[in-house]
This record gives structure tokens, C-alpha cells and sequence, in this order.
């Protein structure tokens, strides 16, 4: 009896072990699948992601990017769709619809996540001054055009002659935390508290590509002065980059993009001839040295990603510094101007070159691009959105 009794117990705790091992290892399994499908989900939502950025990044370079797919190994990662909603002056908007996807072998699926995007595309020569960081604009400047800075300082001369102390900018004045100025001598259309701006970096690798390609790559420092056009700077497609300094100057006769992975030295004048356009891009600052003449006409648009574009001073103040183009400068930290061509030059007209924007001859010139608004949506939904199609 007992034999017997031992016998069905351990039958029954052997049938109940297998009940318990069989349960648990279902939960388990079904664990495992939940959280690979979240793992997969994750996956496919940050895939996503990426295709915005990638959206933002190679839109910055080229406005009429289209997408496309994309891969990591094998593997499709994410796809990307751009459509064009608003073409205005130099603002452009377009719709980003990224498609991240991630495939389960475990679960035998191929999950997706979409995200829509609506990205602003600002030509930066927009303003005829932008910059991250502050600007102070001193007594005898007149300014044709936009300006954007965080803080925008006017410093009034009080002890210069009545007529000696006014600024006049035929512009708007757009700041992004304070602005310190004196109505009674300063001009100005409109006064406006905006958001920060995007800066466009100078993207070094790009350009240096683009130079070897099919246009002039230098290893180190570049000087010239004299025209500026393809056949003598020895660049096909209208592009010149140095790893060091360029000291440049001369009438430009063909619009070209002259990019320095160092600083950038205007040593005499920069015109253009009828409607051709230069672009100076610098990885550090744009400088006048002190060995520029008296009096200096610069026609370009200048893009300073180290911080300043600034004219050095000698032992006496110059005459006349006039500039007509666009500046885009970073700013730097401890510097309280982000253009400083005060005092080393003591009357300065500033006029904005609109073609820039409306006419723009310059190659491969970067756009800031921001993204304005962002969302999650189903693959139901159309593309582009019904109001804006």
C-alpha cells in the first residue's frame, strides 16, 4: 500500500512539475516575444529618427535632395520621401516623411515606424548679418539690410560731432535675448525678439571633396591676387579649398567658392564683375589685416564658422571700409562683437546684395535647415499631408 501510494505521488508531482515547467516556459517564450517586439520597435522608431536627421543634414548641402533608401549591412534601415510645400524668396519648406524598419527573425516580421517632419530651409545670406553670438554696431555705420544676433549692442560715440554719432541700418533688427539701444540715434524699420538661429557650419570634408573632384584642392596656404575665375585658379567647377590660410583679393570675374580650413585674409579689394558673385567660407575667422589700404571695397558673402569677421587695427584709424554682400558668423566666447571692423576703419557703409538670395550664382553653398515641427504617423495616412498637397 505505501509502495503504491509513493508511486502515484510521484506520479502527480512529476505530472504537476510538468505542468509548472511547461507554463513557465510558455510565459517565458511569450515574455521573449513581447519584449522582441518591443526591441524591434525601438529599433525601427530610432531608424526613423535617423532619417530625419539624415533628411536635415543632406538638405543643408542640397535643397533639392529627393531621399532615398538606405541600409546598414544588408539591411534595409530606413527609406526617406521629400516633398517641396513653400518656395519663397530664400525660405523653403518641405515635408520629410522617414520610414524606419527593423526585421525579427524570431518573430518572422518586418516592423515599421513613420515619422513626419516639416523642416525649414533658410538661405543664410537671408540677413544681412547673422549671428550666434552678440554684435555691436558703433557710431557712423550705415547698414543696408537685416540684422540677427543674440545681443545687439548700438554704442553711440556722445563725445563724436552731432552728425558723427548716428547709426542708420535700413533694416530690420532681430535679437535673441537683449537689445541695447539708443532711439534717439538710431534708425532702424523694425525691432523683433526671435528664436535662435541654425548656424551653416563650414563642412570641411564636403568641400575638400568637392575640390578634389573637379575643382583646386591645396594641402597648405594659398595666396592670390589678381582675377578670379576658373581658368586661373585652376578649378572646373568653381571651387578652390586650402587646409591653411588664403590671403585673397581681385575682381571676380566668374562666381566662385573659396573655402580655408584656417582663416581667410582679405588683403586688398574683392569686386565683382556684373552679376558674378564670391563666396568666402572660413573654418576659423575672416580678417582685413592691417596692411589693407585706407580705404577698402569688399563684395561678397562671407561665412566665418571659427567666430568673427573683423578688420585689425594699425597705429591710426583707416578712411573708408565699404562692404556689399551678406556675413554669417558664429560668434566667440569672451568677444563682444561678432563683426569688429570699428576702429580700424572709421566710416563703414554696409549694403546687402539680395541677389544672393534671389539670384544666386555662388556653387555649393550651404542652407541652414531647422525642423519646424515633427509626429508619428500610421502608414495609412498620405504623404504628403492632405493640406498641404
Amino acid at each position: 500500500m505505501k509502495k503504491s501510494f509513493s508511486l502515484l505521488a510521484g506520479i502527480f508531482i512529476m505530472f504537476f512539475l510538468t505542468i509548472f515547467i511547461s507554463v513557465a516556459l510558455v510565459r517565458s517564450n511569450l515574455q521573449l516575444r513581447v519584449v522582441e517586439s518591443r526591441r524591434a520597435s525601438l529599433e525601427a522608431f530610432y531608424r526613423a529618427e535617423a532619417g530625419i536627421e539624415r533628411a536635415v543634414f543632406e538638405l543643408r548641402r542640397d535643397t533639392d535632395w529627393s531621399g532615398g533608401e538606405f541600409n546598414i549591412g544588408e539591411e534595409k534601415s530606413y527609406s526617406v520621401e521629400v516633398y517641396p510645400v513653400i518656395i519663397e524668396g530664400g525660405r523653403k519648406q518641405v515635408w520629410v516623411r522617414s520610414i524606419g524598419e527593423s526585421t525579427n527573425e524570431l518573430l518572422n516580421t518586418n516592423v515599421q515606424r513613420i515619422l513626419l517632419a516639416k523642416i525649414e530651409l533658410i538661405n543664410p545670406a537671408n540677413f544681412f548679418i547673422s549671428t550666434l553670438g552678440d554684435l555691436r554696431i558703433s557710431s557712423g555705420a550705415h547698414i543696408q539690410g537685416d540684422l540677427l544676433g543674440r545681443d545687439l549692442i548700438f554704442s553711440i560715440n556722445y563725445s563724436a560731432p552731432l552728425d558723427g554719432r548716428y547709426i542708420r541700418v535700413e533694416g530690420d533688427i532681430l535679437y535673441t535675448r537683449n537689445l541695447t539701444i539708443d532711439e534717439k540715434y538710431v534708425s532702424y524699420e523694425h525691432k523683433i525678439l526671435t528664436s535662435p538661429p541654425v548656424f551653416t557650419s563650414v563642412d570641411l570634408n564636403r568641400y575638400r571633396e568637392i575640390a578634389k573632384s573637379d575643382g583646386r584642392y591645396i594641402s597648405g596656404t594659398f595666396n592670390y591676387s589678381g582675377t578670379i575665375n576658373r581658368a586661373n585658379l585652376e578649378s572646373n567647377n568653381g571651387v578652390l579649398f586650402a587646409e591653411g590660410d588664403i590671403h585673397i583679393s581681385g575682381e571676380v570675374k566668374e562666381s566662385f567658392l573659396i573655402v580655408s580650413g584656417g582663416n581667410i585674409y582679405i588683403d586688398d579689394n574683392i569686386v565683382c564683375s556684373g552679376s558674378t558673385q564670391i563666396g568666402l567660407l572660413a573654418k576659423e575667422d575672416v580678417i582685413v589685416p592691417v596692411s589693407a589700404p585706407d580705404n577698402i571695397t569688399i563684395e561678397a558673402f562671407i561665412i566665418a564658422d571659427g567666430g568673427i569677421f573683423k578688420a585689425e587695427k594699425g597705429d591710426s584709424a583707416k578712411n573708408e571700409f565699404n562692404f556689399k554682400g551678406a556675413v554669417s558668423v558664429r560668434g566667440k566666447l569672451g568677444v563682444d562683437t561678432a563683426i569688429s571692423i570699428m576702429p580700424a576703419y572709421s566710416k563703414r557703409n554696409y549694403i546687402y546684395n539680395g541677389e544672393l538670395v534671389t539670384n544666386r550664382e555662388i556653387p555649393f553653398l550651404p542652407f541652414m535647415a531647422s525642423i519646424l515641427e515633427w509626429r508619428e504617423v500610421s502608414a495609412t495616412e498620405p504623404f504628403p499631408p492632405e493640406e498641404e498637397s
